[in-house]
């Protein structure tokens, strides 16, 4: 894979990221898994890119310590989405809850 096709998967991970990140309550099972998906190819296929120059292609892998952090925000992608299908993620409220208050 053309590094420059890698650095496009990575940059859509990083936007899809932001959207369920910073916009929860919109389209968050597309997004978390839109996410999870670009995130796990960044992390899969990172040590076989290439660079092409002067009509040949060099091999130019990513180093292991940015696809250990793809992994990482691909899991996060992945519990996003379950915590979403299960119902729990976005919070139905922002507020900060007072335990020192009784139920009404």
């Amino acid at each position: 894979m053309l590094l420059t096709h890698y650095y496009a998967i990575a940059g859509a991970g990083v936007l899809l990221t932001g959207a369920w990140l910073f916009r929860p309550e919109e389209r968050t099972a597309v997004t978390t898994l839109g996410a999870f998906l670009a995130w796990g190819l960044t992390a899969l296929l990172g040590g076989d890119t290439e660079v092409a120059t002067g009509g040949s292609l060099l091999a130019a892998p990513v180093p292991d310590e940015l696809r250990l952090f793809a992994t990482l925000w691909a899991l996060l992608s992945g519990l996003a989405l379950v915590l979403y299908v299960v119902g729990v993620y976005p919070p139905a409220s922002e507020q900060p809850v007072d335990a020192t208050t009784e139920p009404q």
